[in-house]
């Protein structure tokens, strides 16, 4: 496999731990933070989704270009 799906590869299961950490984190410490901090949380949960699925996509296509 080519050293770029594997940065990417690479870029993405380290997304993905901070990703399952935050999320973890929210749940915890859902009582002991402000609205505006869950909020803040949450959307950077949401772009971190995003972000993961644009890598996959880009992942996905990489890997059919070089077959």
């Amino acid at each position: 496999m080519k050293d770029y799906i594997i940065r990417m590869q690479d870029e993405r299961a380290k997304l993905e731990t901070k990703w399952d950490k935050l999320i973890k984190y929210v749940g915890e410490h859902y009582d002991n933070l402000d609205g505006t901090e869950i909020y803040l949380m949450q959307q950077q949960i949401k772009c971190m989704e995003k972000y993961i699925m644009f890598l996959n996509a880009r992942i996905d296509h990489a890997k059919l270009k070089e077959k």
